[in-house]
């Protein structure tokens, strides 16, 4: 009987904690009086935001300190925020979005693993008719493609000349040239020797098309329709390198000069010509185009200044297409919506509003990074705990992310994980064996999946590595074609099962946010989901077992989205590079029975840059961990301190 007491007892307090989230929605605005706030002590902010926090309800602030044996130390994950915490948690959408685009990237990764090896096919296929043909720009644009593919340093020095040359008869009218910068590779790729090649070669193709008006121009476009027409295995390999991106971003602008292999062009740059962005831009994402609002035009035109009105009528009305990075944007552009008019009061306010901006934009920059290829750069004009934990009161975002998992997943072809688990353990004790390593067999396995790491796979399993010695000394371009393919085989299969246990994840998240919202109690299963969401999330961004405890430095990312349109020295121009710092910690006071809580959540931090370049993730990395990055927006002010 006392067990059926306790219990008793607990769905009284759940439902009582339900009634008080509830209350929290019709409460007058007003501020907490610190007193009163459970948990206050543990607020690690400055006194303006702790001031700002019992004003408002809640604060962002940045570098939270990362539990309590670390004080000093910064967030470096957002799922940190939620493990070992003395505070309950309050599950952002942004921990969900951050751990999708991961799944995400490891899935452009897979498909371009493989587009790699068919576009060095197209590109010898295509030179080799295009000489037998006498069409010695296409046969000079395709030897130029495998050059860069194939890191010739004696040759790619002398590419520049060639490029330029055939740069005047393929170049469409408009368009940004072939320019060293566009070349350098950016985000994963320039961490991975074979995928730099890739990039290079593929953004060659990307930025060569073919001129209508020239008489040139039109035979070119003419021979490669005729080509693919008659050779079965170059049309073949053309839509195979062109079919997945199609499905995840969309099919090239139709009216566009015609192109070999034509990069994507995102909603959110669609305007009047095409080429026009401009500065404040990060903010025009919010003021025109998918994630359009009110809030976001009203935030854009004070930043933009007096050409913001006929800026905006310029910008075409569009919708998302009904392709994976579309579906991305519908559910982001939910929260722009009014929230569901039983949450709580701080939910209603300006400031969460902002907030809100703010995450629509840090998950931009993180799905743009995962398509730095594939998306086409833009032009812009250069003006240069007892008590359980809540979950953000977005339900109909948490299902449309685990509807996008679910369809991301479908790109990846199914695999037996555990056959393909067993069968790299065997390789693992063979090569073991030949290298003759000084270790127990139990870390054989450990140490094969350091090479997953190393390969530009999912970076699971590096932190849990004890000592790295020959196996990890061979570099892993050196490895066999068959242990790449195992490799593969079982990255892919790792990330297809992350992507069903991220879905079934925001789907618990979407049916707990709907019964906080009905007044339901809590569930002792939902309580630990939310107890354990940090853990959780960590595993599905690649940290088996504990590795959590050392996270790595590496969540900011950078993505170069476009360039300026002046000076009018095409090398001159400069880049602009959107990306996310370290995670922001987000702190609400919440009701409870016992009166105001504080919770604690995570959230993304938007940052943008102008620089001569493209950034790399590891150049931008360095300024982050030295305290140099750009400063936040500055609507950032209503929330952020």
């Amino acid at each position: 009987m006392q067990g059926a007491g306790q219990t008793h007892r607990r769905r009284q307090r759940a439902l009582a904690i339900a009634s008080a989230f509830l209350l929290g929605a019709v409460l007058p605005a007003q501020g907490y009086r610190a007193p009163d706030v459970i948990g206050l002590d543990r607020f690690p902010g400055s006194a303006e935001a702790r001031a700002l926090l019992l004003q408002q309800g809640f604060v962002a602030i940045e570098n939270l300190p990362a539990g309590s044996d670390e004080a000093k130390k910064p967030v470096r994950q957002l799922f940190e925020a939620y493990i070992g915490q003395q505070l309950p948690a309050f599950v952002s959408v942004d921990l969900i979005v951050d751990a999708l685009v991961y799944l995400l990237e490891n899935t452009v990764r897979r498909i371009e693993q493989g587009q790699r090896i068919e576009l060095l096919q197209f590109s010898r296929r295509l030179q080799a008719a295009a000489s037998a043909a006498r069409e010695p720009e296409i046969a000079e644009l395709a030897r130029i493609a495998i050059l860069l593919q194939t890191n010739d340093e004696a040759e790619t020095k002398r590419w520049g000349r060639a490029a330029a040359r055939a740069r005047e008869l393929v170049v469409a009218p408009g368009t940004t040239p072939v320019v060293a910068k566009l070349l350098v590779p950016v985000g994963e790729y320039a961490s991975s020797k074979q995928l730099a090649g890739y990039f290079r070669a593929r953004r060659l193709y990307q930025e060569c098309a073919f001129r209508r008006y020239a008489k040139t121009g039109e035979r070119a476009a003419r021979w490669l329709a005729t080509l693919t027409q008659r050779d079965t295995q170059t049309a073949k390999l053309l839509r195979s390198l062109q079919k997945p991106w199609d499905e995840l971003l969309g099919p090239p602008v139709p009216d566009a000069d015609p192109c070999v292999l034509p990069a994507r062009v995102t909603p959110l740059w669609t305007i009047a010509d095409r080429a026009v962005l401009v500065r404040p831009t990060g903010l025009l994402i919010v003021a025109a185009g998918p994630l359009r609002s009110d809030l976001g035009t009203a935030i854009w035109k004070r930043s933009a200044g007096n050409d913001a009105e006929s800026l905006l009528r310029r910008i075409r009305k569009v919708e998302a297409p009904d392709t994976t990075f579309g579906h991305f944007l519908d559910v982001l552009g939910v929260l722009s919506l009014p929230v569901d008019p039983r949450a709580p009061a701080l939910f209603h306010r300006d400031a969460w509003k902002h907030k809100q901006v703010a995450t629509q934009l840090g998950s931009w920059a993180r799905l743009r990074h995962a398509f730095a290829l594939q998306a086409k750069m833009a032009r812009f004009l250069g003006r240069v705990s007892g008590t359980p934990g809540v979950v953000s009161p977005y339900p109909r975002v948490f299902r449309g992310l685990a509807n996008i998992a679910e369809e991301i997943g479908a790109h990846l072809p199914a695999v037996d994980l555990r056959a393909a688990q067993r069968r790299l353990r065997e390789a693992g004790r063979s090569l073991a064996d030949r290298d003759r390593i000084e270790c127990d067999r139990s870390e054989v396995w450990e140490l094969l999946e350091a090479r997953v790491h190393g390969l530009d796979y999912d970076d699971a399993t590096k932190v849990m590595v004890r000592d790295l010695k020959t196996l990890t000394d061979t570099p892993p371009d050196e490895l066999s074609a068959e242990l790449r393919a195992l490799l593969d085989r079982y990255a892919r299969g790792r990330t297809s099962r992350d992507l069903v246990r991220l879905a079934g994840l925001c789907r618990r998240l979407a049916a707990i946010a709907d019964e906080q919202l009905a007044g339901k109690p809590m569930t002792d299963r939902d309580r630990e989901l939310l107890a354990d969401v940090g853990k959780t999330v960590a595993g599905i961004r690649g940290y088996r077992g504990n590795a959590w405890l050392s996270p790595r430095d590496d969540h900011p990312h950078v993505v170069p989205v476009g360039f300026t349109r002046e000076p009018i020295e095409v090398e001159a121009r400069l880049v602009l590079n959107v990306g996310v710092a370290r995670p922001d910690a987000l702190y609400l006071i919440l009701d409870t029975p016992e009166g105001p809580a504080l919770y604690l959540g995570a959230m993304l931090s938007y940052r943008e840059s102008v620089e001569p370049q493209p950034l790399t993730d590891a150049e931008w990395i360095a300024r982050v961990r030295a305290g140099r990055a750009p400063e936040a927006l500055g609507f950032t002010r209503e929330f952020r301190r």
